[in-house]
């Protein structure tokens, strides 16, 4: 029998990881105490993972799309500021609508669009960019 140091249960051998430097040659943690610290550490290195992740996402895309990026955040601060309203969508009238730039050098000069439609007019871009470079 052996006391947990964390959860103070005496508690039979078996229940402790072995430990070659320890005098008993077993851990100070039980494995239940053990298993909860893991989980702990676990949990929040991988939301400090995923937040470093996020982040450098976000810069590289920053860097590589300045003009889109900058364009996105004059709108939604214009938005806020009331400066620009949120349109319906100018195809199907949805009140749901997204800011389209044909051109992002003009920043709040934006067409309104759904997000189906707004799909739909930068994968005819896409395709039109694609038939341009085989030409």
């Amino acid at each position: 029998m052996k006391r947990c140091v964390k959860c103070e249960v005496e508690k039979p051998c078996d229940q402790f990881y072995k430990h070659r430097t320890n005098r008993d040659g077993l851990q100070a943690y039980c494995k239940g105490c053990v298993a909860i610290h893991a989980r702990k550490y676990r949990r929040k290195s991988v939301a400090k993972i995923t937040t470093e992740v996020r982040r450098a996402r976000k810069a590289a895309y920053k860097a590589a799309h300045f003009d889109r990026y900058s364009a996105w955040r004059a709108v939604e601060t214009a938005i806020k500021t009331g400066k620009l309203k949120r349109q319906p969508c100018e195809i199907c009238g949805s009140e749901i609508s997204e800011a389209h730039h044909p051109d992002y050098t003009q920043k709040l000069l934006v067409q309104w669009l759904c997000d189906v439609h707004h799909r739909m007019v930068h994968s005819k871009a896409g395709l039109q960019r694609e038939v341009r470079r085989e030409a």
